[in-house]
């Protein structure tokens, strides 16, 4: 199956961005394919249950999933919403390329 994603709620007060996905978020298997895009190379840190760090990322994004949710990025700093909502948006656009 091919993921497809899309940023589409974003919480200034609460600093998390919503990333849905065509599963409409019941699935683990789009999360898991996004996480590991992003990661890359790098180590992925576990912070939580179901969240994740990767290692050497500036925003210090924490990627979160859950069955009501889905997939969720929380960002550290109010002022950094613009910059990582940018950053995700492209490396969303360039991964809904490769499916």
């Amino acid at each position: 199956m091919t993921f497809r994603y899309k940023i589409s709620i974003v919480s200034e007060t609460s600093r998390w961005i919503h990333i849905h996905d065509n599963s409409n978020g019941y699935e683990y298997d789009p999360f898991v394919f996004l996480v590991k895009y992003f990661q890359g190379e790098r180590k992925l840190i576990c912070v939580g249950e179901v969240q994740y760090r990767i290692e050497e990322d500036p925003f210090e994004l924490v990627y979160q999933w859950d069955s009501c949710f889905g997939i969720v990025v929380i960002y550290k700093e109010k002022d950094d919403k613009d910059s990582v909502r940018s950053f995700l948006q492209r490396h969303i656009d360039e991964l809904n390329k490769i499916g």
